[in-house]
Order: structure tokens, then sequence, then C-alpha cells
């Protein structure tokens, strides 16, 4: 992941908070089942009535924010709730990294998944709940 990707998805998580002041997480993963791309993480109180429309609303701003090339990157946009345990698991292994961004600790699991890498560009995670 270039620097420059590194900031626009800062930049987006930016938007998306600006758009819904509710959102406590939003990072990006790298897992090896998905062959070298990206998983987008939004950590969102959300209902199945309101999955589509944020679905759709991340994906909108990815295609508009993203070059051809880094979209080829993207694997798939995961909805989390912010007390799911996931959350709690991934913010706990994150540190402080450069710019405001977060990374997370590398090779790792988490709910039986392996995680070869990621960073997190929104975190509000109540730090009481991990």
């Amino acid at each position: 992941m270039t620097p420059r990707t590194l900031r626009k998805f800062q930049l987006l998580g930016d938007t998306i908070s600006e758009a819904h002041s509710d959102l406590a997480l939003f990072a990006i993963l790298r897992r090896p089942e998905a062959f070298g791309a990206w998983d987008v993480i939004v950590g969102i109180p959300w209902t199945p009535k309101k999955m589509k429309g944020l679905i759709g609303y991340v994906s909108d701003l990815l295609f508009d924010r993203l070059s051809k090339a880094e979209m080829m990157t993207m694997s798939r946009i995961v909805l989390l709730q912010p007390d799911e345990e996931t959350v709690d698991r991934l913010v706990t292994r994150a540190t402080p990294w450069k710019n405001g961004i977060e990374r997370l600790d590398r090779d790792f699991l988490i709910d039986d998944m392996l995680i070869l890498e990621g960073y997190i560009f929104i975190n509000r995670v109540p730090s009481e709940t991990y």
C-alpha cells in the first residue's frame, strides 16, 4: 500500500465520519485468502435495513476516490457493529504509526482469520471496551 493510497483512505475515513458521526472504526486489512487484496472495514451501528445503503455509500466513495488500479486491490467491504468483539480485537492490535494512522500487528489471527497487514484510519472505539 503506497503512502498516497493510505492518505486517500485516511481522507475517505474523514468523509464517512462527517456524514456518519456514529462511525467508530474505519480500517483496511489484508488476508491471504484475498490473494493480496484488501478488505475495507467499517465499524458503524447498522441494521439489516440500513446495511445495503451503507455498503453502497462506501462503495461509491471508493469508486469516486480511488484509481482503477487501486480499486483492483480491494476485496470487500465489511460492516461491523462497534461493540462486536472483533472490533475490540482489532483495535487492541493497533499501534500509532504515521500521520494519525494506526498500524495493526502483522500476521495475527482474529476469529480464525490470519491478518497479514492492516491500517486503522478512524478509531473511536471507547477504550473501556478493550
